[in-house]
């Protein structure tokens, strides 16, 4: 087509290179790009795919990551993410100031509050897309989660996860530092992503993610007093370099779907 956007052209031509790679979330920015550049108005689902709010979007390379950050660029973000959510506008929030206002239910961009003294009673948006980062929380504190994130979460420090319920869905790196038992942590039931529990000391029904493919950080265990947790895996991985009686030879003679790595230099 005459006059198409050079960043459309450069697209198809790296697909015509790797046509392996033609078709999914790659090639769905192609199209939204040719209707940015026809003017064509996006659509609910459009929208929904372009602020990431059912999944990430799945792309390799440069091009495809700055394509998405051309297509939101100019755009009204609230008002997009209204349509796409059916929300009202001041159930959106798009700074932490709102998030601290209260009334969000769903947040789009990062939540920074390592740095902030939580209220005693503090209520995160029932979704982010986007990472939330926390300090310390204290065992008095009333934190009530997001139900879903598509993002990393952060904590920390916290002793105890009694009564304080993670996201369901997570799509992101989970790191909760100083807590030493597991067996008051019940983990997303969809979780995409890494697992860091530095501080833990105790496995005790400790129950993994069904399917768990990702990596397990537990820099502190030296001892498992539960092994059932390791039959959850699912091709992931265990860094856990304090660990006695654990080998890989050993892991493979049991028949444990993980593997044992060493991230020492």
């Amino acid at each position: 087509m005459e006059g198409e956007n050079p960043k459309i052209i450069r697209l198809k031509d790296y697909f015509k290179k790797h046509p392996e790679k033609e078709g999914g979330d790659s090639l769905r920015l192609v199209g939204l790009l040719s209707k940015k550049a026809e003017r064509v108005p996006f659509t609910k689902e459009d929208l929904r795919f372009l602020y990431e709010i059912d999944r990430r979007i799945l792309v390799d390379g440069e091009d495809m990551e700055r394509a998405i950050g051309t297509l939101r660029d100019g755009r009204n973000a609230r008002a997009d993410l209204v349509t796409a959510t059916g929300l009202r506008p001041n159930e959106i929030s798009l700074t932490e100031e709102e998030v601290f206002k209260g009334g969000s239910k769903f947040h789009f961009g990062n939540i920074y509050l390592a740095d902030v003294k939580l209220p005693q009673d503090f209520h995160l948006p029932e979704q982010v897309r986007g990472s939330i980062q926390i300090g310390d929380v204290e065992d008095d504190q009333e934190v009530t989660f997001p139900k879903k994130v598509i993002g990393d979460l952060l904590i920390e420090r916290v002793e105890s996860m009694i009564g304080r319920d993670l996201p369901q869905y997570l799509e992101g790196t989970l790191y909760i530092g100083g807590l030493k038992q597991a067996g008051d942590l019940h983990l997303p039931a969809v979780f995409i992503g890494d697992l860091h529990l530095p501080s833990l000391i105790n496995t005790k029904h400790f129950k993994m993610p069904k399917g768990f493919r990702f990596t397990l950080f537990l820099d502190a265990l030296a001892t498992i007093s539960n092994v059932d947790f390791l039959k959850e895996f699912s091709g992931g991985k265990l860094y856990a370099p304090n660990i006695v009686g654990y080998s890989r030879e050993s892991i493979q003679a049991r028949g444990y779907n993980f593997e044992l790595i060493d991230m020492r230099p």
